[in-house]
């Protein structure tokens, strides 16, 4: 299978952000799940087993890289999530502004 990558994006709701970011969240961690691999370079470096530290280490930094994009695909996505609602939070409160103006300049 080939190791190229491609961005999958869909569009959902801004009701189904919060736990659509959340299973996304708990998929990385899930494939970052990599205490023996960390086990394996601590126990290579109390060996002094240079090569296997080098190949151990550009493993973890290769998954952590991994790790590190999907966390910020979830942090540009929350972030744009949060606008989106203080957006609508300051339509709301114009909205409701206008309103009183126009009832009280009917008075």
């Amino acid at each position: 299978m080939s190791n190229k990558k491609v961005k999958v994006q869909w569009a959902v709701s801004l009701d189904e952000i919060p736990s659509v970011m959340k299973e996304l969240f708990y998929r990385a961690l899930n494939h970052f799940n990599h205490i023996d691999l960390i086990n394996n370079v601590e126990t290579s470096i109390a060996q002094n087993n240079v090569e296997i530290q080098l190949t151990l280490i550009d493993k973890l930094r290769r998954e952590m890289a991994l790790f590190d994009e999907r966390l910020s695909d979830i942090y540009y996505q929350l972030f744009a999530y949060q606008s989106e609602i203080m957006d609508e939070r300051r339509k709301e409160m114009l909205s409701n502004q206008n309103l009183q103006e126009d009832l009280s300049s009917k008075k």
